[in-house]
């Protein structure tokens, strides 16, 4: 009665390719990150997917349409699945908001789980809107026969997602990596509370783009 939840970061986008930060400003996807999407489709071929969610960025939905496509399933948006919330830093590279954030960019190196991005949101108020949305979710489907659902959300959303699911401390989260476009999966108890933990199965697969 596991609940399989397939988590995957969208795909690549113009400010990921320059190195700047991202958080909840909305691009859409590359040609290139387009392409990884489309590896998407025959990556969940064989999964019996009964339900897709996504953030509503456009990155986001964009990565989820093609898989709810082949599946006949809608995107179902949640704005609480989108990226942290990277305030003033947004749209800049780290060498050109270093210098003038210098404390911030210390504070979170030493720790950053509570330390708040100027004019954003900290790791930890993203992981318990996030969560929220997941245990929803997970809450929606618990009764269905192991069901296997898909969301699509962002990098430091997913770290801190799948950080609390095996036990991490909010500060070493940070050290799990998804890339763009891969896929990363938890077994949740089901109804009958099988599995007693949340199981990693999966992590940063990404094999689905060889050759993209």
């Amino acid at each position: 009665m596991a609940i399989h939840l397939h988590l995957v970061r969208h795909c690549q986008t113009a400010w990921n390719v320059e190195g700047r930060f991202l958080g909840c400003t909305d691009l859409p996807l590359t040609e290139d990150g387009y392409a990884q999407a489309a590896t998407l489709v025959p990556a969940f071929a064989r999964i019996p997917l009964v339900a897709i969610y996504a953030s509503d960025l456009l990155r986001a939905v964009a990565t989820a349409a093609p898989i709810a496509e082949a599946h006949g399933l809608p995107v179902q948006t949640d704005p609480r699945l989108r990226e942290m919330h990277q305030g003033d830093l947004e749209g800049f590279t780290g060498t050109e908001v270093r210098p003038r954030y210098a404390d911030f960019f210390a504070a979170w190196e030493a720790d950053p789980a509570d330390v708040v991005v100027p004019g954003g949101e900290s790791l930890r108020q993203t992981l318990v809107r996030a969560s929220s949305a997941v245990q929803e979710i997970a809450a929606i489907h618990a009764r269905d026969s192991e069901p296997h659902i898909l969301i699509v959300s962002h990098g430091l959303t997913l770290q801190a997602i799948i950080g609390e699911a095996i036990g991490l401390d909010l500060r070493y989260a940070l050290r799990l990596r998804p890339q763009h476009g891969s896929v990363s999966t938890l077994l949740l108890p089901g109804a009958n509370g099988s599995p007693r933990h949340p199981i990693l199965t999966r992590l940063n697969d990404r094999n689905h783009l060889d050759g993209v």
